[in-house]
């Protein structure tokens, strides 16, 4: 394969990038606020310094991902198509639920107060693995005596979970949509 192809961006590699990308973006946002909080200076320059970083880690391990799961190509099943060959529909799905969360959780908007008990509904609705991960790491965090190391894992793999059932969940939508409507094509393309 050549360098272009590897380069070129792919719908295959949504998810993989995604689920990468999130952890870090997490972790980032988190150093800023805490930065920001004891007056370090430098916090934008070194923020968009770790998301380029962010973004190109992802990337790269969402290539090497991808190549590997197409080498497997020998089962097509439904749950592999929604992660690696997720449809219009559940990319656009995908995306606004991303952004209304991203606003949420960096609290750039003022929030209607009845709109805060949907937000609340909707994030245990979308993210139950990070709760499930988070509460995992904790009674692990407390056999290892508190150890940083198990909280970072437990967030980290709580968010690519999340990642991974909201492309599940937006697949097997999309996927119901296109029944209903009479379409052929599973992917909606």
């Amino acid at each position: 394969m050549s360098l272009r192809s590897l380069l070129r961006p792919r719908r295959a590699l949504a998810f993989p990038f995604v689920a990468v990308l999130y952890p870090l973006l997490w972790f980032i946002v988190r150093d800023a606020d805490v930065t920001t909080a004891y007056g370090v200076s430098g916090v934008v320059p070194r923020t968009l310094g770790f998301v380029t970083g962010a973004v190109v880690v992802s990337y790269v391990v969402a290539v090497v991902v991808v190549e590997v799961v197409e080498g497997d190509s020998d089962s097509a099943s439904t749950w592999k198509r929604w992660l690696f060959a997720p449809s219009n529909r559940a990319l656009a799905l995908f995306a606004v639920v991303s952004l209304l969360l991203w606003i949420q959780l960096l609290d750039v908007t003022t929030t209607p107060v009845w709109l805060r008990d949907v937000e609340r509904l909707l994030g245990v609705a979308v993210g139950w693995p990070l709760m499930a991960a988070y509460l995992v790491g904790f009674g692990l965090s407390v056999l290892f005596r508190g150890s940083l190391g198990v909280q970072f894992a437990a967030v980290a793999v709580g968010v690519s979970l999340s990642v991974a059932w909201l492309f599940v969940l937006f697949g097997w939508f999309a996927d119901a949509v296109s029944r209903s409507l009479g379409t052929d094509s599973p992917t909606g393309r």
